[in-house]
């Protein structure tokens, strides 16, 4: 038998679904029944990660205007930082953006992440 997990995302764009794992097991046996301890963690830090993910994509896509003029942010790079979960460390691509010409800053540029990501 085959047991294939999807994890499906419904929002405004629509609906998409990620397979996660497949799973094949036999009836024979104590030992192939359920999901073993390894495959448990892997299934729920696969789940942690698609979710993680896809919530930063909405919280920069909601952020790639300036507030002011409603230009779109020049990208400068991306970083990475680690976010730690219950779950495992997540590496997560953290961009950099040049502030908008149209207000003055103390800095060139900033990282949207940042204020999500107070304590990382």
């Amino acid at each position: 038998m085959k047991f294939k997990i999807q994890l499906v995302t419904q929002s405004d764009a629509g609906e998409t679904i990620q397979e996660l794992t497949c799973l094949e097991r036999t009836t024979e046996g104590l030992e192939t029944m359920g999901i073993n301890l390894l495959e448990a963690k892997a299934l729920l830090t696969a789940v942690q990660k698609q979710v993680v993910d896809q919530q930063i994509a909405v919280f920069l896509s909601n952020r790639q205007l300036c507030p002011h003029c409603a230009k779109p942010f020049r990208h400068k790079g991306l970083h990475s930082i680690v976010f730690r979960t219950l779950f495992g460390n997540l590496n997560i691509r953290s961009p950099r953006w040049f502030h908008c010409d149209c207000q003055s800053h103390q800095a060139l540029t900033f990282s949207p992440l940042a204020n999500l990501f107070t304590d990382h």
